[in-house]
């Protein structure tokens, strides 16, 4: 059977390249043909840009020339953050045209899309297998996706052995179960906010009114009051704030020996 891996490979350095190398051996140990695709120039086959819309198009693009596709999800492969809605739908399509597909990510909490979302929902139930890296993220998964225990597989690190199971191993955990809360109220919270800054002048909110000033003086009616009104104006657009300081004793004096009490403030 010809097989498509698709993540990080070493030399790169990390823990994921090493996982990726891990999923390749077992492959050919099982008989495989497999294909090994990075996002960047490594000991790999090819290397080809996996980010975005960009890497659905390649594992779309490669659906028909293999018979099952191996994908390391990481943030940035496909996934990338900020970018969850549109990437996350690009990926859902891509796999649609392949006959089988194993998804393999390292920390569940840390992919973009948060568990217990629509899209983590549809996307982990596409794949006929899931692998996880330890049982906290294989009940965390179970509990926020319909898909079926014997699906999902732990698969430790490279170098590190499984932990043996303790009393309760298969049952979730309380601490399991608030996570898997709080990450389900978070997707919902994001949602909630997206749809309200899509719907017109809904976000943000109007301000609030201002308080009501004093009344403004009507208009000058006369052509002396205009001329006055007009060198008021210039002297407060000359001297700003300072303007009252410095001939405000002065306007108030002439003003009230002509019983004007001046043209619209400015």
């Amino acid at each position: 059977m010809r097989a498509l891996v698709v993540g990080d490979y070493p030399p790169s350095p990390g823990a994921g390249p090493r996982r990726t190398l891990a999923a390749v051996r077992r492959l050919v140990d099982a008989g495989h043909d497999v294909t090994v695709v990075s996002p960047q120039t490594s000991a790999a086959h090819h290397a080809r840009p996996l980010a975005g819309l960009r890497g659905a198009v390649v594992l779309a693009a490669s659906a028909p020339r293999f018979d099952e596709l191996v994908l390391r999800l990481a943030p940035g492969i496909p996934v990338r953050p900020l970018w969850e809605v549109v990437d996350g739908a690009a990926l859902i399509a891509a796999l649609l045209p392949w006959r089988r597909v194993t998804l393999e990510v390292d920390d569940l909490a840390a992919f973009p899309l948060l568990p217990g979302g629509r899209l983590s929902r549809v996307l982990f139930g596409r794949a006929d297998a899931v692998v996880v890296a330890g049982d906290d993220d294989r009940r965390l998964l179970l509990a926020t996706t319909d898909v079926a225990p014997e699906r999902v597989t732990v698969a430790p690190p490279p170098g590190l052995p499984r932990p043996p199971p303790g009393p309760g191993a298969g049952e979730p955990s309380p601490a399991a179960d608030a996570l898997a809360t709080r990450l389900v109220l978070m997707s919902r919270v994001r949602a909630a906010s997206a749809l309200v800054k899509a719907v017109p002048g809904a976000w943000p909110p109007p301000p609030d009114p201002e308080p009501p000033g004093p009344p403004k003086p009507p208009p000058p009616t006369t052509a002396a009051g205009w001329a006055v009104y007009l060198v008021k104006k210039a002297v407060r657009t000359a001297l700003g704030p300072y303007a009252d300081e410095v001939l405000g004793p002065v306007f108030k004096a002439r003003l009230a020996v002509r019983g004007w009490r001046g043209g619209p403030q400015v």
